[in-house]
Formats: C-alpha cells, structure tokens, sequence
C-alpha cells in the first residue's frame, strides 16, 4: 500500500474517516457535541479540539487499516502521527469555522440553544442562496467562456428534475470544499438536506444565466 506524497496520505485518511457512517455516528458526532458544547460554555480551547479530533483520526485509521491492509495493528505505520495530526488540525479548523456560523447549534445542549426566529431563518436561506447564487454564475461564465457552448446545449443545462450542480464538480469536491463553494453546512451536504437541494438549484439557475448572458453577448442581444 502506497501513496505519491504524505499529502496524499492525509487527503486518503481526512476523506476516509468523513465517509464512513459508522464513525460519523460513534466517534465524529460525540467530538462535535462536546467542543460545541465547551465552546458556548467558554471554555473551549484551539489546542485542546485539535487533540480531540487525533482521536477521531485514530478511528479512522485503525477502520482503514483493517479494512484495507487486514492487520489493523499497522494503522500507525500506514498513517504517522504526523499525517494524522494534519488531519486533526484541518478538522479542529473546520469545526470553528462552522461553529461560528452556527451549523453546529443543533448539537448543543437546549439551555444553550438559540430559538431561531422567522427573521434569523429567512436570513440564513437568503444568505445561503446568495453564495450558491454567486458561485454559479462564476462557474458558468468561466464555462461558457472556456467551451463557447450552443445555445441548445445552454438551453440543456436544467434538465426536468435536475438538482445537482454538474456531477463532476459533486464528484471532485470532498464534503467540506462543496459545502463552502455553496455556502452551506458541511451536514447538509452529507445528509443531502434540503438546504442542499435549494443551494444546488440555485447554483444551476445562476450557472445557466451565466451561460446564457454569455452567448447574449456574442450575438449582440
């Protein structure tokens, strides 16, 4: 078992341990719960999260190792200390910053909760359309300027039912990337929430009108 470089090798166990259902349930959520918690209580501290989370790296290492390399004692060898502290500190970085964008409330403890209120909610939504919105637009200009589509294949961006950005940016992106180009939660995008959908239309109606902007431009509407 080989990788090209020791990035390789975090990217392997990051991705890994994220997809796994077993360890988002055992291990990822009871981590997020507790530093969620610490932090709405003060007393969460930068380093000490870092440390919590080379404990969810361990599960996901020992998990690859026995299924990949069948002697789960190896698991410190295929993934050193070194790469699984990376992996620790990109994931004590994510959480802060999806805990201050509050994606994180729904764990907390109730007394610490915030009732959301209609307003707090529209803004949110609105909030979230707008990055998908924007990231759409960009996404399409740069296609339309790099392919200088049909007006046909334009017109064929929005099939009936079609919800999904481009399955190849779904397929290229790891959880947490897509989740930021949206501008939603890292949750929605695993869960496949409706906040994903409604980002995801939003970011093809955007891609299309791009496009479509596009060849307006190039035949002088």
């Amino acid at each position: 078992m080989s990788f090209e470089n020791a990035e390789s090798v975090a990217q392997e166990l990051k991705m890994f341990t994220e997809n796994d259902g077993d360890i988002y349930r055992q291990s990822t959520t009871p981590i997020l719960k507790n530093l969620v918690t610490k932090r709405a209580q003060g007393k969460y501290d930068h380093e000490l999260a870092a440390q919590a989370f080379m404990y969810l790296a361990e599960a996901g290492a020992r998990k690859y190792a026995r299924e990949f390399d069948r002697d789960e004692s190896r698991w410190h060898a295929i993934f050193p200390v070194e790469v699984r502290r990376q992996v620790a500190a990109e994931w004590r970085d994510e959480f802060e910053v999806e805990a201050k964008l509050g994606n994180y409330d729904h764990l907390l403890p109730k007394k610490y909760q915030k009732k959301p209120t209609a307003k707090t909610k529209a803004a949110k939504k609105k909030d979230e359309r707008s990055l998908a919105a924007q990231a759409g637009y960009h996404d399409g200009t740069e296609w339309a300027n790099e392919t200088n589509p049909s007006r046909s294949e334009v017109n064929d961006l929005l099939r009936p039912g079609h919800v999904y950005p481009d399955e190849s940016l779904i397929n290229a992106l790891e959880s947490t990337k897509l989740a930021k180009v949206l501008g939603i939660s890292v949750r929605d995008v695993k869960n496949r929430t409706n906040a994903f959908h409604d980002a995801c239309g939003s970011y093809n109606q955007n891609f299309q009108l791009a496009a479509t902007r596009f060849l307006d431009a190039m035949e002088g509407n």
